[in-house]
């Protein structure tokens, strides 16, 4: 599966963004993330529609989500995220 960045790159995309200091309330503390620009707001559905949801995010939810909570992602993002794959 491809990170948005490794998709950027494949898809000749210049990676070097600006970046600001994230803080993720989790154990990962405090990050640098990068400042995407607008336009490429577009690319960045079409790669979490086509690669993200559904390569990547079910494994992700399934870490920290109850049944019932996959059952009510599933339906908000209409794709079936099954607790037990």
């Amino acid at each position: 599966c491809l990170t948005w960045c490794h998709w950027l790159k494949q898809n000749g995309y210049e990676t070097d963004f600006e970046q600001y200091i994230h803080h993720y309330p989790d154990k990962r503390g405090e990050q640098l993330a990068n400042i995407y620009p607008y336009k490429l707001l577009g690319e960045f559905h079409q790669w979490l529609d086509e690669t993200y949801i559904p390569e990547k995010f079910p494994e992700y939810v399934r870490k920290f989500v109850t049944p019932e909570e996959c059952k009510l992602i599933s339906e908000a993002i209409g794709y079936e995220i099954n607790l037990h794959p």
